[in-house]
């Protein structure tokens, strides 16, 4: 017993040991959570006091009208979907692999196999892609 919580000790020693520094966030277009963009990229400007949403007013007014705000945000949301999407996409991959593993020559499990590969496979190329497209229209807009 001693060895086993000497061997447990040993092994999370240096993650326990080790800390980091957290420091504030930037101002930084690119940030994502877990490979999500953040709902205001391409919003931001800086400022004395760090990070800021731009000012929404009529044209000439503001930097942004409410119309560019909108359509940015709601671009935003439909990438983090693709995204999901694509992550989705890639889980059902493995599952059609699994799938394919255990078929073990049955012909029947085979073809479905294949069908879910298939389809799993089309789904990622239409997230990957409508990802692309939604950024490359964000680039446009902002």
């Amino acid at each position: 017993m001693k060895k086993i919580i000497l061997a447990i000790f040993i092994t999370f020693m240096p993650v326990l040991y080790f800390s980091n520094n957290a420091y504030a966030a930037g101002c930084n277009d690119n940030q994502t959570f877990f490979g999500l963009p953040a709902w205001y990229r391409g919003l931001t400007k800086s400022g004395e006091g760090g990070c800021q949403i731009k000012n929404i007013g009529p044209s000439g007014i503001g930097e942004v009208t409410l119309e560019q705000f909108v359509w940015t945000v709601v671009a935003n949301i439909i990438d983090m979907a693709f995204r999901v999407a694509g992550v989705a996409a890639m889980g059902f991959i493995i599952y059609a692999g699994y799938q394919y593993m255990i078929a073990v020559g049955d012909p029947g499990k085979l073809a479905s196999a294949k069908k879910s590969l298939t389809n799993a496979i089309i789904g990622l190329v239409i997230a990957v892609l409508a990802s692309t497209i939604v950024t490359f229209i964000l680039g446009i807009l902002g």
